[in-house]
């Protein structure tokens, strides 16, 4: 297979269990490959966009979530928005009409409405419940597809894709898009996470963090973004690498660019360095974090988070088990009622502190471990990831 950025042939680095809610798309296995021309990765996992784009349309949580990307309204949304518009404003983007495809909930939007009233803002979104409330507000929200947009061709002076080529197979197919529908000298502004900075010590979260995170079936590096660019046309005008605040005083590795039709491409753009021994880092201490758990001792094992690291956890875990008591909780009412492997997602609060607890999530450890303790849980039952 040859890499979908620079042409290059992949090589395979293993399979790594993706798991996730019961009836969901994203409950497989994928294969991870590495280029290691650009250092791009690609996850196979037998799905297509049609399909993936169904999932954020119909059966996605992340209309109820406020994570990176999903257009909320927290101090970390808040400060990554002053970071585009202050890069866009560096580089002359000021006024015209502006589409943020993949908006979701429309946080960039809404900031952009009050901080620069000279941009017209356009959301676009194939999810319709994110949309209302931007509708609801007096905003343009348009449902569309990545690969077909509403919008007459030239008609954009500039379109964004923050967080969204990470989650398409076709990136040749979006990147044509967009040239269609931008205006002569129009700019794509593009953000993904910088796979070439998942490792460093300021962004690295924890073990599978960002290589768990199921629906990225792109892995860029600034190298394999610039030569996916190319191929379609498209140029780095201006590059801005950056950590961008998360929950929990974490952060991403934020790579933010600038693309004009037939600007120049840097040839030194950085590939990284060791993703392949990275990659095997990270799942194995992931596979001996499951098997420290499975031998802990006596009683139900209770599980405080269900989210990406608990589903990282969940796919080496599972095998070991054998008939052991599971219980899941966590706070969020989005999740209560869901099922994984046949056990239902509960409130912590109705949950007797019985067992052994086990907090999955890196970013909220300390409260989680704070509200069980006053659940009546004994610290030394308590145990959270690496």
């Amino acid at each position: 297979m040859s890499c979908p950025a620079c042409g290059q042939p992949l090589s395979a680095l293993g399979t790594v269990p993706l798991r996730d809610f019961d009836g969901a798309l994203f409950n497989r296995d994928g294969l991870y490959r590495h280029c290691p021309a650009c250092g791009m990765a690609r996850v196979e996992t037998g799905l297509t966009d049609r399909q993936i784009a169904a999932h954020y349309a119909d059966e996605s949580l992340y209309v109820a979530l406020s994570g990176v990307g999903v257009g909320g309204d927290t101090p970390e949304d808040r400060a990554r928005y002053a970071h585009y518009l202050g890069f866009m404003q560096a580089h002359g983007l000021k006024a015209g009409t502006l589409a943020d495809i993949g908006c979701s909930r429309g946080g960039f939007l809404r900031y952009l409405a009050a901080a620069a009233p000279d941009i017209a803002s356009i959301g676009v979104d194939c999810d319709a419940r994110s949309l209302k409330s931007l509708q609801q507000a007096g905003l343009d929200a348009r449902v569309g597809d990545v690969f077909a947009l509403p919008f007459a061709a030239g008609e954009a002076d500039m379109l964004s894709y923050f967080h969204v080529l990470e989650h398409l197979y076709g990136i040749d197919g979006a990147l044509a898009e967009a040239a269609r529908v931008l205006k002569p000298g129009g700019g794509l502004l593009i953000e993904v996470p910088d796979a070439a900075r998942y490792f460093a010590p300021e962004t690295h979260v924890g073990p599978m963090f960002w290589l768990a995170m199921k629906e990225h079936v792109n892995h860029f590096t600034p190298a394999a973004l610039g030569a996916a660019l190319a191929r379609n046309g498209f140029g780095i005008a201006a590059i801005d690498r950056s950590s961008q605040p998360m929950k929990g005083g974490k952060f991403y590795p934020s790579l933010l660019v600038l693309a004009r039709k037939g600007a120049g491409v840097s040839a030194d753009l950085d590939k990284g360095e060791g993703f392949a021994a990275q990659f095997a880092a990270d799942t194995g201490a992931m596979r001996q974090a499951a098997a420290e758990i499975a031998a802990s001792p006596a009683g139900p094992l209770c599980f405080w988070g269900i989210g990406l690291e608990f589903f990282a956890l969940h796919g080496y875990l599972t095998p070991l088990l054998g008939g052991r008591e599971v219980r899941l909780l966590d706070r969020n009412p989005s999740k209560q009622g869901l099922m994984v492997d046949g056990v239902p997602v509960e409130d912590p609060s109705g949950v007797p502190a019985e067992g052994n607890l086990i907090c999955c999530s890196y970013m909220a450890a300390p409260q989680i471990v704070g509200q069980a303790l006053a659940l009546g849980w004994k610290r030394e039952a308590i145990q959270c990831l690496p």
